[in-house]
C-alpha cells in the first residue's frame, strides 16, 4: 500500500487520500474498511471509503479514502443511504 496523495481539508475537517494498491483480484471494499483504520491509527467510524478503480486488465487498485476528524462530521457531510419504504412489495 503507496500513499499516492494525502491532503489535509481544514474547511471540512478531513483528510483526503489516495492510495495505489497491487493485488491480482479485485480486493473490494470490506478489506480496506479494515485495513484502513489499522494503518492511519484512526477510528473505523470515521473512514469513507469513496471508490476501488482500476483499469482494464492491470493488477494496481487507487483508493480514494476520507478520514474525517470525529463521526459527527462523517454524519454532517456524507450523504445518508435511503431507506425502502415499508409494504412495497416488488
Amino acid at each position: 500500500m503507496n500513499v499516492i496523495k494525502d491532503f489535509n481539508n481544514d474547511l471540512l475537517k478531513r483528510r483526503e487520500i489516495e492510495i495505489s494498491f497491487i493485488s491480482d483480484t479485485n480486493p473490494g471494499f470490506e478489506k480496506f474498511e479494515k485495513e484502513i483504520p489499522e494503518k492511519f491509527k484512526v477510528d473505523g467510524d470515521c473512514v469513507v471509503i469513496q471508490n476501488v478503480k482500476s483499469g482494464f486488465g492491470r493488477n494496481e487498485f487507487i483508493v480514494k479514502v476520507l478520514i474525517y476528524s470525529d463521526p459527527q462530521m462523517k454524519n454532517l457531510f456524507e450523504p445518508k443511504k435511503k431507506e425502502k419504504k415499508a409494504g412495497v412489495a416488488k
